[in-house]
């Protein structure tokens, strides 16, 4: 289905709403053994908040506002969700909560660098496939 120009569009997100963080929470766990004890693990609601707040502003890693945590500890947690595949069940998840609240026009995909979300929506259980960066809606 695609949005016609007078459908209400969904406000952009800043921040990570209640009900779509308890939907989130359990595809950013991971299961790595602490190296050494320490300071108790930052929030990560608060740091997932603090890479949209970079992805939507653009701005570098040493302009994170303090608000998100400490920079460094913002790249780890990215890092670390990255190379365990977490960010990529996230974008998935969203995906398909996109598509089946407001609907993806998959069937119009016709730029070569936009079919992977193709592929994303056919193979999204199995999550073997790299996804996309953006996808037109």
């Amino acid at each position: 289905m695609i949005l016609s120009k007078s459908c209400q569009q969904l406000p952009t997100i800043w921040s990570i709403p209640d009900e779509l963080w308890d939907e989130i929470k359990p595809l950013l766990k991971v299961d790595i053994p602490k190296k050494k004890p320490g300071r108790p693990r930052s929030d990560d609601r608060k740091i997932l908040n603090g890479l949209i707040y970079l992805a939507r502003t653009g701005c570098q890693w040493c302009a994170l506002p303090r608000e998100f945590g400490p920079k460094s500890t913002v790249y780890e947690r990215f890092r670390e969700w990255l190379s365990q595949g977490c960010l990529e069940k996230v974008w998935v998840f969203l995906l398909e909560k996109y598509d089946a609240t407001i609907g993806i026009g998959w069937e119009w995909v016709e730029k070569p660098s936009i079919k992977t979300a193709l592929i994303v929506k056919l193979s999204a259980s199995t999550i073997s496939y790299r996804f996309p960066k953006a996808v037109l809606i």
